[in-house]
């Protein structure tokens, strides 16, 4: 009976954990070098795994992150990305994102939408990428 009791205040309190609200905005997250995590690809149409990689901190200037990409089997360097504090791609190797590719707009909040066109000029024939 003790053990009956002691699941239902369990369970009782992981619903009351649950129904608490969510937050009405999300800040940008502040980073620092040496921060890391690992990112697990899937392809969309399949729904199957692809590579699995992991970015870290590398650099913080101007406003800009460095973060390195690799692949988590075989620890080679995928690439490297510039992003803004926002973890917007600035850039991607020898691409370019003109202004920078619009990922977040930060405060993160339940709803919000937007859209902005960037170019591509670094790509041989160029290129515009448009995105909501």
């Amino acid at each position: 009976m003790r053990a009956r009791a002691s699941f239902f205040a369990a369970l009782l309190m992981t619903v009351s954990a649950l129904a608490e609200p969510m937050p009405a905005s999300v800040p940008a997250a502040a980073v620092h070098i040496g921060d890391r995590w690992t990112i697990q690809h899937i392809d969309k149409w399949s729904g199957k795994s692809g590579n699995k990689t992991t970015q870290e901190v590398v650099d913080l200037a101007n406003d800009e992150i460095l973060l390195e990409s690799k692949n988590v089997h075989s620890g080679q360097l995928a690439f490297r990305l510039r992003v803004t504090p926002e973890m917007n791609p600035i850039s991607r190797g020898t691409m370019r994102y003109t202004p920078f590719f619009p990922r977040y707009a930060f405060p993160l909040e339940p709803g919000k939408n937007g859209a902005r066109t960037f170019l591509l000029p670094t790509l041989p024939m160029g290129g515009r990428g448009d995105t909501t």
